[in-house]
């Protein structure tokens, strides 16, 4: 009995030998693509804060809600909408050829606080974050 005892053990130990090994490749397998992972997300968070500079334009004037949202005051000849090339040569109608009945009255809708107005010449844009 206790030689065939010594038979299943060491038929056990090279598998579990080479479970341990299997096992060892794939946790350092995995560690390389971690840190892999981790260094192409510098690079990406380089080209996000790149990009981010490219869309928020510098702004007027700047106002930070409650909430911790910050909005801009943009130059009108700066906004978003003009970066399009189909936009590029687009002249700005500063005056509306018709104002909604409801805005005669000031009875816009508001959403955010009465404080929050931008100087003349600007509009008001909510400011890209990661």
């Amino acid at each position: 009995m206790e030689a065939s005892r010594l038979t299943i053990m060491s038929t056990r130990q090279p598998r579990n030998l080479v479970l341990l090994i299997m096992l060892m490749q794939i946790m350092f397998g995995l560690l390389q693509a971690v840190e892999e992972w981790q260094a192409a997300s510098e690079e990406e968070k380089l080209e996000m804060e790149r990009q981010l500079k490219i869309i928020n334009k510098s702004p007027v004037k700047s106002f930070k809600t409650d909430c911790g949202d910050i909005f801009d005051c943009i130059d009108i000849h700066k906004q978003h909408a003009f970066d399009h090339p189909l936009l590029k040569d687009h002249k700005v109608q500063m005056r509306p050829k018709h104002i909604p009945e409801s805005m005669v009255r000031g009875k816009s809708p508001r959403f955010l606080p009465k404080h929050i107005k931008c100087p003349p010449g600007s509009v008001l844009i909510k400011r890209t974050t990661q």
